[in-house]
């Protein structure tokens, strides 16, 4: 298996839905904002919109549903504390890596890169952000590659599930596996179960 260029763009789109698919059980609960990583596990059963509303945007990039709600600073700070990766390329053009916060639970941290502070994911209280204008180049050129075959992908998936019953609340999440080279699916059926089928 060769790492070249390509595989490292696509990773860069990817992951977040990569690591994230299925992560919406009320005993693990993730979820993806500006390309951060928070545990709401405990905030579930807490939140004023329902354990339900929040499940059901889990296991994904949910950046643009948590904007459009419109949260208040105090829920973008309550937010923050249940941080327990951050992007440092979402935050910092010039720099990258995905690191552990002090809230992030791990059995053996020795090999894992140093902690983030406390706060180092404030891009949170920055609000909505304009994406990062690169309209030249191969990141331009895969970005417009990946989101296309994205959008393909889910209208595909859309048309196949559409009147399929086992699928809770009719949601069916596409992610692509960076390592395989491949389009996949997940959703939560009528009995609670994860399910991951390809594209």
């Amino acid at each position: 298996f060769s790492f070249n260029k390509d595989f490292y763009f696509f990773f860069g789109q990817s992951y977040l839905n990569y690591v994230l698919a299925g992560m919406n059980t009320y005993d693990q609960c993730l979820v993806g904002i500006h390309s951060n990583i928070y545990d709401i596990t405990p905030f579930l059963f807490r939140h004023p919109g329902s354990p339900d509303t929040l499940m059901v945007h889990a296991g994904r990039d949910a950046t643009a549903f948590f904007e459009d709600m419109g949260h208040s600073l105090g829920a973008r700070r309550l937010a923050m504390s249940l941080c327990v990766v951050v992007d440092k390329s979402a935050q910092h053009q010039d720099d990258c890596g995905l690191f552990p916060t002090n809230h992030t639970k791990v059995d053996d941290d020795s090999r894992l890169p140093s902690r983030m502070p406390d706060g180092a994911d404030n891009i949170l209280l920055q609000g909505r952000r304009q994406s990062r204008s690169n309209h030249s180049g191969t990141l331009h050129r895969i970005h417009c590659q990946f989101e296309r075959q994205k959008e393909q992908v889910r209208n595909r998936v859309a048309k196949k599930f559409a009147n399929d019953p086992t699928v809770l609340g009719h949601q069916v999440n596409v992610y692509y596996c960076p390592f395989t080279k491949k389009w996949r699916v997940w959703y939560t059926d009528t009995d609670l179960r994860t399910v991951y089928l390809p594209a």
